[in-house]
């Protein structure tokens, strides 16, 4: 039996081998009343050509923040980022523009990836920090096939180590100042594969928690590792 490592690259690969129709996220796009499904071949896919087009814009190992609501905008970047080697920095959506500005800076982020929702501050907030802010469905839509088969190809060659930083999280700063703690791609993988050894969670799950939090995040993690779906409420 192979053992499969613990990374965000792993498990993408784990869970489109093990159930490639699978729903994975359901979700009303644009407002509408009607509902999208995206599958594990379908997400695997948008995260490869958005994972492989950091990796050719030169960004490795290095430091991206998300910025937005939950979406499958939002998933998608995480996902993307993680599982290309890069660490993903969570932004809390609610904090005021001179906050995000600080942490973007404080985190040596290269580049934001946010949602639409907010590109009146993204814009802002570019100015102020210097560094590129990409609108997440349009950086990844806006390349031909051409390039979308070489960004899978970069996406697909490059290789994650458990010990490389996954993302960096930020305590609630109630007793002081913002502190971001870094957790590794094996640390994040198995506290959700414990979790989910105890839960079965092969259904359809809601997503509610903003995913910036830890929490959140762990409820959307524990049912894509359990081959589970979710809806993400918008």
């Amino acid at each position: 039996m192979i053992k499969m490592r613990k990374t965000f690259k792993s498990k993408l690969e784990e869970r489109l081998a093990f159930s490639p129709d699978s729903p994975v996220f359901l979700f009303r796009e644009n407002g509408s009343a009607e509902v999208r499904t995206i599958n594990m071949k379908e997400f695997y896919h948008d995260v490869a050509v958005l994972g492989g087009k950091m990796i050719n814009c030169g960004y490795k190992r290095r430091n991206i923040a998300i910025y937005g609501e939950n979406s499958y905008a939002w998933i998608l970047s995480y996902f993307a980022i993680t599982a290309s080697g890069n660490t993903a920095v969570l932004l809390d959506y609610h904090l005021p523009e001179n906050e995000l500005s600080e942490l973007i800076t404080f985190t040596e982020c290269v580049c934001v990836l946010y949602t639409a929702t907010y590109g009146d501050i993204a814009s802002a907030l570019a100015e102020k920090t210097g560094i590129p802010f990409f609108e997440a469905e349009t950086f990844f839509k806006g390349i031909g096939l051409k390039s979308a088969q070489a960004d899978i190809k970069a996406f697909e060659s490059i290789t994650v180590a458990e010990c490389d930083v996954a993302e960096i999280a930020f305590t609630s700063g109630t007793s002081g100042k913002f502190k971001g703690v870094m957790l590794s791609n094996a640390s994040v993988v198995s506290d959700v594969e414990s979790t989910v050894r105890a839960l079965n969670l092969k259904s359809m799950g809601l997503q509610i928690l903003p995913l910036y939090h830890t929490f959140g995040l762990l409820n959307l993690l524990e049912h894509f590792f359990s081959d589970g779906c979710c809806f993400i409420e918008d």
